[in-house]
């Protein structure tokens, strides 16, 4: 009961930091990756992120996940490596984020886009 009110109280404070989030994100419990990077490493290094931030179970099929995060690079003028979180029904998407970047360090890509990702979100309840 504590935490639920500890919770609440501090909704309004992360609230006036951050644009609303989609309640569709701040609910999900499971995520599915979908790398179309090319670059395997980069999916790794966002797997392992996933699992140290432990917010989200990572499922193997897409069908048991709640978001879906697409990850992608796009090499040019630019390193850019896009990481979007989708809601695996309607396919909106729901928060997205990029990183200009060497290739091949992608540890540091993947720690500072999921970093984004965690300030936006509000608190875990379950943790």
């Amino acid at each position: 009961m504590k935490v639920a009110v500890l919770l609440l109280l501090s909704l309004p404070a992360f609230a006036a930091d951050h644009a609303p989030i989609p309640e569709k994100l701040v609910s999900a419990k499971t995520v599915f990756i979908q790398n179309d990077s090319g670059e395997q490493g980069f999916s790794d290094a966002v797997f392992t992120q996933l699992q140290e931030w432990g917010r989200w179970q990572v499922v193997a099929n897409r069908a048991e996940a709640d978001v879906v995060i697409t990850l992608d690079h796009k090499d040019g003028l630019h390193n850019y490596f896009y990481l979007r979180v989708l809601d695996r029904e309607s396919g909106e998407q729901l928060w997205t984020a990029k990183k200009d970047a060497a290739i091949r360090v992608w540890g540091r890509v993947a720690r500072i886009l999921m970093s984004n990702l965690r300030k936006q979100l509000p608190p875990n309840p379950s943790a």
